[in-house]
């Protein structure tokens, strides 16, 4: 699969999200450069916009992303 086309712009990837590195090289293998459809912040990205994904929603927060999405509130 090819590369998330959102990376350039990506607060996870560029790590301006506090992550531990080894968490961090495990989901930018199964995310960022794997299944990045899946991806909690692409989801909100894609369907919200960019400017609505939370700045702490991490890869794996897909049900998170889900409900964002269907317009319920979301608390950190």
């Amino acid at each position: 699969m090819a590369d998330c086309e959102l990376l350039r712009d990506c607060l996870f990837y560029d790590k301006r999200i506090p992550v531990d590195d080894i968490l961090w090289s495990h989901f930018v293998k199964l995310y960022c450069k794997g299944n990045y459809t899946k991806c909690g912040r692409y989801m909100v990205a894609t369907a919200l916009g960019p400017e609505r994904v939370p700045t702490d929603l991490f890869p794996n927060m897909d049900i998170t992303a889900s409900n964002i999405i269907k317009g319920n509130k979301y608390v950190a």
